[in-house]
């Protein structure tokens, strides 16, 4: 096979899209980290327990701070009950504001001192696929202003793992910690899914009119 139609197969395999299978290992990227924090209100049913949108923590006067983290979302607290802490365990790069939350506490028993993490990333054209383990809550959204909801285990829980797919774009996960530590919350991509961008569809439809064009000199002459 010559080395033009070689080079145009590689370019339709990239240009139809990437299909990758294997180990899950932790998202790793810059996400933007708000934490907030108040009163559980006493019971694992109470919404400020509910690791959705809809949480009135997830308020201006309930935001302790917000800043960025570069590195892999594979948090766990096991001993030490400290947002600082639990957010610098995975050895990533974390804000100086974040950062400042050293020695406040993620939680507390009875489901009263509860905090809430909102991450936000951008995974650009590709489609994830994966697990999310979580003690307690999360939920997960991509789409226009995070309304599609992609994966959702809102109540508080034991450490598990919830499955989600298709996940695109800009995205929002919310994560919820109460009732005393531990808190884990591992974001595992096992396969992804690229898929063309425009720009590269006119290249790919302009080689194969190159090709063409090849072909039939070679036919006249």
């Amino acid at each position: 096979m010559g080395k033009f139609k070689t080079a145009l197969l590689a370019g339709m395999v990239a240009a139809l899209g990437t299909f990758g299978s294997a180990n899950a290992a932790p998202i790793t990227g810059t996400f933007t980290i708000s934490v907030y924090q108040g009163n559980g209100s006493g019971g694992s049913g109470a919404p400020e327990e509910q690791a959705q949108q809809t949480n009135p923590l997830i308020s201006g006067g309930n935001l302790l701070a917000t800043g960025t983290y570069t590195g892999a979302i594979d948090f766990s607290d096991g001993g030490t009950n400290d947002i600082a802490t639990f957010l610098s365990s995975a050895g990533g790069t974390v804000d100086p504001a974040l950062l400042a939350l050293a020695g406040t506490p993620l939680s507390s028993g009875g489901f009263d001192l509860t905090s809430v993490f909102v991450i936000t990333g951008d995974v650009g054209g590709s489609h994830l696929y994966g697990s999310i383990s979580h003690d307690d809550g999360m939920s997960l959204y991509d789409g226009p202003g995070y309304g599609n909801l992609v994966a959702g285990s809102p109540a508080p829980t034991v450490d598990i793992s919830t499955l989600y797919s298709n996940l695109t774009g800009q995205f929002q996960l919310i994560y919820v910690e109460a009732n005393s530590i531990p808190a884990v919350l591992t974001f595992n991509v096992d396969r992804i899914v690229t898929t063309p961008e425009p720009l590269t569809l006119s290249l790919f439809g302009a080689g194969l009119a190159g090709l063409g064009a090849l072909r039939r000199r070679r036919k006249a002459a």
